[in-house]
């Protein structure tokens, strides 16, 4: 960790010793970027207590004294860039009591905060504690609450013989997924399930030119951290390892949200849900699963195909689909030349890949 030159060894007679407090945020984010976690770095992005640290440096050089056989040497820097006091935190009484369902006695409330060091003071029905330096994970109302349960104890709160549930209808967007689901189940396809994100390799194959896609800040995910606009590359991932395994043919299709990004710069993400089948069928059979599917949301729907330039497809291998004569997405048989790049000298998918 570049500590080679500095380490402490048999032949080491002085010694310098620095007690620090460091920004847990940025400790993080350069240990996540560089792959490099410590036991330092695990305390300190978890915020350890600024107000020790003249308290540790001292305990320490006491230590190398007492156990060493050291001479301390005389003078301590203590500076602090910025002082950070605690914030005030209030809590109400009926507050404490609509949360539990249980009546705590005040003077048992001030008597708990005093012993954890919050420094109570009462104000009418509120009860207002000052943060110590080493409680930051307490701030709000409801962390004060919980503080005077967890010591009172859980099973002060009272509890029902009975649980009372209310059943919840399902919404008309499962109720749509349920019935899509069903219906490709029934034709026979495979449901697939696959992470959101896709590798850059891939996406410069199923993308218009220009597109830039959301990425996510993952240090972990080197070249794959964007999001998915399209679900066609999961697919074929899924088909390839099928194939390898020794599976025959495997009809897949997922349902899963999309994102592209939003239409003005600092907008939040397009989310879509999109459908996408594969099969190694012909456009006669796949056109025949759309129209099950469309005719189970809709009895009276016309879904239709028309001749089309898909980027994806083969020359002359693409068309539009409509429904109720407005175009709701693409087929295609996919380019041989996509698959070559996919999996350069590896044996082609079975089938015609039909999307």
């Amino acid at each position: 960790m570049g500590g080679l030159d500095s380490e402490v060894s048999g032949y080491t007679q002085t010694i310098l010793l620095e007690s620090a407090h460091f920004a847990p945020l940025s400790v993080r984010s350069t240990a996540r970027s560089l792959s490099m976690g410590s036991e330092a770095s695990y305390r300190f992005e978890r915020d350890v207590d600024v107000e020790m640290c003249d308290w540790a440096s001292r305990r320490a050089t006491g230590l190398l004294v007492e156990l060493a056989g050291g001479q301390a040497a005389g003078g301590v820097v203590d500076v602090w860039p910025v002082k950070r006091d605690g914030c005030e935190i209030r809590m109400r009484m009926s507050r404490l009591k609509a949360l539990l369902g249980v009546e705590v006695d005040k003077e048992y409330i001030m008597g708990v905060f005093e012993r954890l060091g919050f420094r109570p003071d009462a104000e009418g029905d509120c009860v207002v504690c000052q943060q110590p330096s080493w409680r930051r994970d307490v701030y709000r109302e409801v962390d004060l609450i919980e503080e005077v349960i967890r010591v009172k104890g859980y099973g002060c709160i009272p509890t029902e013989k009975r649980i009372h549930i209310e059943v919840a209808t399902r919404d008309k967007v499962q109720r749509t997924r349920d019935n899509i689901t069903g219906t490709l189940s029934g034709c026979g396809y495979y449901e697939t399930v696959n992470v959101g994100f896709l590798e850059d390799k891939h996406l410069e194959l199923f993308s218009e030119a220009g597109y830039e896609p959301v990425r996510v800040k993952d240090f972990t995910r080197k070249s794959n951290n964007a999001l998915r606009h399209t679900l066609l590359a999961s697919l074929l991932a899924v088909r390839q390892r099928n194939q390898a395994a020794g599976n025959g043919r495997c009809d897949m299709y997922e349902l899963a949200a999309t994102h592209r990004p939003g239409g003005e710069a600092g907008a939040l993400p397009a989310e879509t849900i999109m459908l996408s089948l594969m099969t190694d069928g012909d456009f006669r059979e796949l056109r025949g699963v759309i129209e099950n599917v469309a005719a189970g949301l809709d009895q009276q729907a016309k879904v239709g195909c028309r001749a089309a330039e898909v980027f994806w497809a083969g020359t002359g291998k693409g068309a539009e689909v409509l429904v109720d004569d407005k175009v709701v997405g693409v087929m295609g048989q996919l380019d041989e030349k996509i698959r070559g790049r996919i999996w350069p000298g590896e044996r082609c998918l079975s089938g015609g890949d039909t999307f």
